[in-house]
Parts: C-alpha cells; structure tokens; sequence
C-alpha cells in the first residue's frame, strides 16, 4: 500500500514554512556557535564569513547573535555586483564583485557547475 498522495497547496505551505524553520536553525546555530567561541576568547576579534543571506541587512545570523550578546560589537561586510547600484543599508561596509559570468545566467548552467564542484568536494576528505 503506498502512502504518497498528491501534492496539494496546504503541503506546499508546509514545505516553504519548513524551509523557513530551517533557515532560522541554521542562523540561530550559527549565531550560538560564534556567541560561545567569543566567551572563550573575550579579548580576541571573531571573524566569521558566511553567505550574504546570513547577515545582510543585520538580520538571520546577525539578528540571532544581536538577541544572544545585544552589546557584542558586530561589523557586516557584504557583496554587491558590480554593476547594481550600492544599497548601503546591506552592510557596515560594502565591497564590488563581479557579475555572474553570462553562461551561469541560464540556471541549467549554473546548477551543472554548482553539482560539478559539489561532486569534487565531496571526494576529498577533510583532516582537523
């Protein structure tokens, strides 16, 4: 007896809330774990890179760690193309990058590379 059953929308209102969920699990880990390395080295600067969706604008990883430690002093660095005009509202400081090569605009290229690199990644081990 199988128990898959068509798609509907309230599913798809569940797959987009869980995603969101996700999101903030991620920002909230994140956050925690960038909270604990500061209290075990309260005299050194944390540096911590991670995707513009993280922290542009001071929200997702910023906001959660903002909720954790309001008075830790925190600076967001955040990319902009080249050819968009600068919001200065994403970071404390913004620096130009190029714009995607035009074979990455097609989203079939873009997401062969992107699995390209994945696959290598994926062969290497990682030692600590």
């Amino acid at each position: 007896m199988s128990h898959h059953k068509a798609s509907s929308k309230k599913d798809r209102t569940i797959t987009q809330s869980n995603s969101f969920y996700a999101q903030l699990a991620r920002d909230n880990t994140m956050a925690d774990s960038i909270y604990k390395v500061f209290l075990r080295n309260p005299n050194s600067q944390v540096i911590h890179f991670n995707g513009a969706f993280h922290s542009n604008y001071h929200l997702g990883t910023v906001d959660a760690l903002k909720r954790v430690a309001p008075d830790l002093k925190i600076t967001v660095i955040s990319p902009q193309f080249i050819n968009e005009k600068i919001d200065w509202n994403k970071g404390d400081y913004i620096y130009k990058i190029k714009s995607l090569p035009a074979r990455y605009i097609k989203k079939e290229n873009r997401d062969k590379a992107v699995m390209k690199v994945m696959s290598a990644k994926s062969k290497k081990s990682c030692v600590l």
